[in-house]
This record gives structure tokens, C-alpha cells and sequence, in this order.
């Protein structure tokens, strides 16, 4: 609010979802307040903060029902810093809101992040926005668990094993001054570096990514731009990479960054064969935010500033994985899985196994029971 009244114009320093990395600074001020604060920045008709809550009740049930599920208990105590980034801003439309009475001195800064977002004209379902959240907390759950059988964490989180796999410069971030023109940080995939990764080490950086990724609000808004340069990548390239587990390595639905935009530069003749029938299976909101630039990086450099762009594309920049500044960030930041703390608030609440169904809304009842020493028994 402040940087918008001493004249930042529309690009003030703090984006909505940029505030939940404020509430964890300023943690040890009650916690109450501080995610009530966030609330305020972070939704409109209704709070994120005031999601949750109803997303505890919810998450109870569905972790109980998804027999993939084994920790129960550790998912359904996990605290609100853990929950907060998974929460989905679902909007339903609304006629008429006097925004003034509801936000009181925020008028001014809240229509600024409004149009900024695209969402000026939404309302919080808080009823969808817990069953969205709901349904990629539990999914995220079942891939954490999954990665811990097969061996893939904890050496995922740890530093020191991914800083030679981010070495190989299959995957990075690339600096903040490479932003597209939306504000989006971008990641760059150089697909000719990925031939002598094995499908281990590739699942193990990709789990680091993730995790670390979660706490970057800036990945869920404005959202995350990918570019990956084909240059150099042969059709045996590509037949390796189709028999990988693509839905292990990247699965879907489980982690709440967002994808808004992705670039292929550099790409060979035969991809635009291969995308012809390829592009059919995708769902068309995907499909609409691919582009194609070909070898003329002049497009790229209309979209991307230059600044920040490796020498490959026709950049300045110099990469030294030793002095990145993404991985700086993720190390003083952590991951997502240290806001799970040791312990658990009782044993899970039981519910008859209906296989892999999982509840992702739940109609409020006033007989729903109160949880308060000890889990009691919920029948859906």
C-alpha cells in the first residue's frame, strides 16, 4: 500500500503471492496476525487464509479414503506455512462489491494487484478454492511418499548432491534480470545437455526443483516462463527421453507452481512433424501458451530482456553454478517438506478404504464432528 501511494504506479515491489514469503519472515509475530494479513493481500471477497480451516476437514477425509496414503498422521497435522502454498484462488463471479467497505485503506494498492492479476472482477469460492487445494496436497502427498520408498528423497533435498547435478546445466533459472515482460521468472532447459544424466539423477533434480520451487511465490504468481533450446537435439535424442517415466519425473497436479507460458527455440525441422499429432493430445489451455521461435532469436528477445539470456541465446550473460542465484535463494529459503514438523496431533481419522476415490468436496454439515485430543470415527 505504501509503495503505491509514494508513486510506484502499477509496479509495485510486492506481488500477492510475494506476501506469504513476508508472513514467514516476520514468523515469530503471532502467527494469527501475520496470515491474517496475507489474507487480505492475497484474495478478494474472502481470504485464502480463511480457506484453510475447511481444507483441514477436507484433507482428514481424503487423506483417510486414498489408500496410496500411508502417513496419515503426518499429512493432516501439517501446519499452516505447509498448507498456505497449495491454497488455489478459485474465483466465482460477482455483480457488484463494495471493495471499499470490505478493504478499508487497501482500496487503492488492491486494485492496482487486482488488474495486475487479472482477477478484479472475482470472488473467492472458498468451497472450490479447499477442494482444489484438497485434491494437490493429497496428490503431493502420495509423490512425497512415493520418492521416499523408491530412495529418491531425502538425498533430493540435500545440497550437496544436486549443486554437481545443477552443474551439468540441463535445468536452471535464469537470473532476475531475464524476466519476460508479465514479470515471470524463467527457467531454461537445454535438452542436449540432458543425454548423459541418468534417469535417477534427472528424477533426483527434478524432486529438488519441485520441492524448492513451492516456496518461490513467485512461480505461482505471476507464474513461471520455460524456454527450452532444442539446438543440437537428434530424433535419438528424443526417442531416449519418450521412454522415460515422464508422469514420475514431472507429475501433474501435485505441486502449486504455474506454468504460463513456454518457449521452444532452436527446435529441428522434424519437431514440427511430431507436434502436429502431439499437440491434439494436449489440453488446448496448454497448447495455447506453446510457442515456437525457431532459430531467429530476435523473437526470443522481444519476449525475454537480453540482459539475462546465456551467450547460446544471443545473451551477455556468463553462467557460474557456483555464484547462482536461484540456488542461493532455495538454500537460504529451504523446501516445503521442512515445514512439516516432527510430531503428529493423534492418530488419523478412520474411514472404510474405498480404494484409490479421493473426497475433493465435501458438503458442510452442521453434525461434523470436533476434533480436539483425539481423532473420533468419521463416516462419509
Amino acid at each position: 500500500t505504501q509503495a503505491v501511494k509514494q508513486g510506484h504506479g502499477e509496479q509495485p515491489p510486492v506481488s500477492p503471492a510475494g506476501c506469504s514469503e513476508i508472513s514467514r519472515a516476520v514468523g515469530r509475530i503471532d502467527t494469527g496476525r501475520s496470515l491474517q494479513s496475507v489474507g487480505t493481500l492475497t484474495s478478494h471477497g474472502g481470504t485464502l487464509v480463511a480457506v484453510i480451516p475447511r481444507v483441514r476437514k477436507l484433507l482428514r477425509i481424503a487423506l483417510a479414503s486414498d489408500a496410496m496414503i500411508q502417513n496419515r498422521a503426518r499429512w493432516s497435522s501439517v501446519p499452516d506455512e505447509f498448507l498456505l502454498p497449495f491454497a488455489r484462488f478459485c474465483r466465482t463471479r460477482r455483480t457488484h462489491s463494495p471493495i471499499g467497505a470490505q478493504r478499508g485503506g487497501f482500496d487503492e494498492s488492491w486494485e492496482v494487484l487486482s488488474a495486475m492479476s487479472g482477477e478484479a472482477c472475482d470472488e473467492l469460492d472458498e468451497e472450490e478454492s479447499a477442494s482444489e487445494t484438497v485434491r494437490m496436497v493429497v496428490t503431493f502427498a502420495a509423490y512425497v511418499e512415493s520418492a521416499e520408498k523408491r530412495g529418491v528423497l531425502p538425498s533430493a533435498t540435500e545440497l550437496d548432491i544436486i549443486r554437481p547435478l545443477y552443474a551439468q546445466d540441463f535445468i536452471r533459472m535464469l537470473p532476475p534480470t531475464a524476466k519476460d515482460h508479465c514479470g515471470r521468472q524463467v527457467a531454461l532447459v537445454q535438452l542436449r545437455n540432458l543425454m548423459n544424466v541418468s534417469e535417477e539423477s534427472l528424477e533426483r533434480m527434478t524432486c529438488w526443483f519441485f520441492l524448492h520451487g513451492c516456496l518461490d511465490a513467485s512461480l505461482t504468481w505471476p507464474g513461471l516462463c520455460l524456454v527450452y533450446d532444442m539446438a543440437g537435439f537428434s530424433m535419438q535424442n528424443a526417442y531416449r527421453l519418450l521412454r522415460l517415466d515422464g508422469s514420475r519425473l514431472v507429475p501433474a497436479g501435485c505441486f502449486p507452481i504455474r506454468m504460463k507460458r513456454i518457449l521452444v527455440v532452436n527446435e529441428p525441422w522434424w519437431i514440427q512433424l511430431v507436434w502436429g499429432a502431439a499437440s491434439r493430445l494436449l489440453d488446448p489451455k496448454l497448447r495455447a501458451r506453446i510457442t515456437f521461435l525457431g532459430s531467429d532469436l530476435r523473437e526470443l528477445h522481444q519476449v525475454l530482456a537480453k540482459e539475462g539470456l546465456p551467450r547460446s541465446l544471443g545473451g551477455p550473460a556468463d553462467w557460474d553454478p557456483s555464484d547462482d542465484v536461484w540456488l542461493g535463494e532455495c538454500e537460504r529459503r529451504g523446501h516445503i517438506l521442512s515445514h512439516i514438523r516432527g510430531g503428529s496431533q493423534g492418530a488419523a481419522a478412520h474411514v472404510p478404504s474405498t480404494g484409490h476415490a479421493m473426497l475433493l468436496r465435501q458438503p458442510a454439515e452442521p453434525s461434523e464432528p470436533e476434533v480436539v485430543d483425539t481423532w473420533t470415527e468419521v463416516r462419509v
